[in-house]
């Protein structure tokens, strides 16, 4: 599965070290999914269930590490 371009928040006005991380974990949550980024947008259910059953210390904090930058992508991308 291809990783997320570093340039996937260049519009976004977030600081470059908010970028970074949440590309980081948007890349972890397709690779604990199996599926593109794409997917997981377009099937949350099936995003939430993998994020569930990641192989990751499941609390409010880590599972908001998470869901921030897809929040951030619905907003600032699509």
């Amino acid at each position: 599965m291809n990783k997320l371009s570093d340039t996937l928040f260049s519009d976004a006005p977030l600081n470059d070290m908010t970028k970074k991380r949440y590309i980081m974990n948007l890349n972890k949550w397709m690779l604990f999914a199996n599926h593109p980024l794409d997917y997981l947008v377009y099937n949350p259910d099936a995003a939430i269930d993998a994020l569930n059953t990641a192989p990751i210390t499941h609390t409010p904090e880590n599972h908001h590490m998470f869901l921030g930058p897809m929040v951030a992508y619905a907003k600032y991308v699509l």
